[in-house]
């Protein structure tokens, strides 16, 4: 493999490893060897249409003017720029971060397979201990970006979980410094290179961003988005509306109106995803806080709060349990005890988590007496439509068969159905609401998509609309996957030991006489078994070989000449 080899400004050669650590659209990013480069160094390499006349310059005023920055909780300023052989600026080096992953492991619901299982119980969002854990890192990130504030020069502006790293400790580095914004006085010196819409406030729809100053206060909001991700799971507008904002499926339109799911316009939510009920549980100071950055603010973007702000209230709040939408997967938690626990934000991060009781047990009581659900909801963002939260425990008010008396299991959400386990060996199908959405019941229930889904009844598979019509007649005792074909594809089913291939009609392309079907959906060959003989057919019922072949092997290697040719003209 080709070694590459940029040059200091001392003309000190630096070599690139191969291959890269990572890219994106503004360039690729090495590790470095050197031996008088004194710590561990990577290399951002801009791609040649991203090297522009003002990279150079705002790389050397970044390396010039780089705030006194903490050991920890810091930003990963540009260190040296680096020029090819002809003395042409390439990128710069900068400090490589050491076993930090970052932050979007944290801002799901589900913490990322990614992660082993000791940062699962570390920053378990449903024990005291994790909570405490996330707080903490609220704080770290507040306190890195205040450094970066303090000088009034450096506003991030595309703040966002992917630009910022943490170690286990909880300690965090900002990266991607190279595009953020920087200014003297409030004038623009140089303009940051992007951002990213659902972390951005309304104002972008004023304001262009690669021309225009962008006040400190922007950042502001793109922070306590973070903040609320960190700790609830989802986006603070993830939610589904009535008219008149039916049409605001996205976090960026409900951005736009000012759509917080806790603020004053709440009531023009039709769907509030169950997660969100956890803000009822943190602190009033800290509810005040999202409030500010996202209510008031809205109209006052200079009432958001500060990162000074953040971290007095967070050094403030003791960690505390929410309630979980979750299972434990793959650990057990220590038996609960104590429903707060004294580990405070400005405090070190403990090692091991803490007993504690469920602080959820008397608002759940509030809430619902008697409704309990264990099943899966979704945010389908872009559809507005609410999805799974796998096995959760939810509450709502049904009319119909009450959750109460059974524990029930659920499918995901499409077009607003999803299966449900109504008893040992029967399913149904409900809405949002939890009423019957299909009045009848199944043996075996499967998720619903592009409008139909596969069923079992009275022993037969078949699929059926949302309407609970038939689509594909119960008469197979064997239907492969689940879910109907798109265009010209074809399904496998089955009757007794026979098997065929249907459209998505229902329509029986190839008769339900063979031992065997193999059916390739992207080529469209159909490799079959009757009796002891195979033979090849496409989709369209051509038949490409007789059967002749002994085995399945030998006719794989006799028609190979034969599906090329096919291949190829098709």
């Amino acid at each position: 493999m080709k070694k590459l080899t940029v040059y200091t400004s001392d003309q000190i050669p630096v070599l690139l490893e191969n291959p890269p650590l990572g890219q994106g659209g503004e360039g690729v990013v090495y590790k470095t060897r050197n031996a008088r480069l004194n710590g561990n160094f990577v290399a951002k390499i801009y791609h040649p249409q991203e090297r522009t006349d003002l990279r150079e310059p705002k790389i050397k005023y970044l390396i010039e003017h780089a705030p006194q920055l903490e050991a920890t909780n810091s930003a990963i300023f540009p260190e040296q720029p680096l020029y090819n052989q002809a003395g042409d600026f390439v990128g710069f080096l900068m400090k490589q971060t050491i076993d930090q992953v970052d932050i979007t492991s944290l801002c799901s619901l589900t913490p990322s397979a990614k992660l082993d299982a000791s940062w699962h119980k570390k920053y378990h969002r449903y024990t005291a201990q994790g909570v405490g854990n996330r707080l903490k890192v609220c704080y770290n990130i507040a306190q890195a970006f205040a450094q970066l504030h303090q000088s009034g020069k450096f506003v991030f502006v595309d703040i966002k979980p992917e630009n910022i790293k943490l170690t286990y400790d909880g300690a965090v580095s900002l990266i991607d410094i190279d595009s953020i914004q920087i200014a003297e006085n409030n004038q623009l010196l140089f303009a940051a290179q992007k951002l990213t819409h659902e972390y951005s406030p309304a104002e972008i729809a004023q304001l262009d961003f690669k021309k225009e100053y962008v006040p400190q206060h922007w950042d502001r909001f793109s922070l306590a988005v973070v903040f609320y991700k960190i700790l609830f799971g989802l986006h603070p507008y993830t939610g589904s509306c009535q008219p008149p904002f039916e049409q605001h499926v996205t976090n960026e339109q409900k951005i736009a109106k000012g759509l917080f799911v806790h603020g004053s316009q709440k009531k023009h939510f039709k769907v509030i995803p169950t997660p969100h009920q956890n803000f009822k549980l943190i602190s009033r100071k800290l509810q005040q806080l999202f409030l500010r950055a996202f209510e008031e603010g809205h109209q006052q973007p200079n009432k958001r709060p500060t990162m000074h702000e953040w971290m007095e209230v967070l050094t403030q709040t003791k960690a505390f349990e929410f309630k979980s939408t979750h299972t434990v997967q793959n650990w057990e938690l220590q038996s609960l005890s104590s429903a707060h626990s004294n580990v405070q934000a400005g405090a070190p991060l403990p090692s091991s988590p803490q007993a504690v009781n469920s602080a959820w047990q008397t608002l759940q009581v509030k809430l619902n007496k008697n409704i309990r659900l264990v099943g899966m909801v979704s945010i389908l963002v872009g559809a507005g439509i609410i999805f799974g939260i796998a096995n959760s425990s939810l509450s709502f008010n049904s009319s119909d068969a009450p959750a109460s008396e059974r524990l029930l299991t659920m499918g995901t959400f499409h077009d607003g159905v999803a299966w449900q386990k109504y008893s040992k060996d029967s399913y149904i199908y409900v809405d949002r609401w939890d009423k019957w959405a299909i009045n009848e019941t199944f043996e075996e229930a499967y998720d619903f998509a592009d409008g139909a889904a596969k069923v079992k009844k009275r022993g037969k598979y078949g699929f059926i609309s949302l309407q609970g019509r038939q689509v594909v007649p119960f008469e197979y005792d064997y239907i492969e996957g689940t879910t109907l074909p798109t265009g010209k594809r074809l399904l496998k089913v089955g009757q007794g030991n026979k098997f065929g291939l249907i459209n998505r009609n229902g329509e029986r392309v190839l008769p339900i006489i063979y031992d065997n079907v193999w059916y390739n959906s992207k080529t469209g060959v159909i490799e079959l078994q009757k009796g002891a003989k195979f033979g090849l057919y496409d989709q369209e019922g051509v038949e490409l070989a007789p059967f002749r072949y002994k085995s399945r092997q030998e006719m794989k290697q006799q028609t190979k000449r034969l599906l090329k040719l096919y291949h190829s003209i098709k």
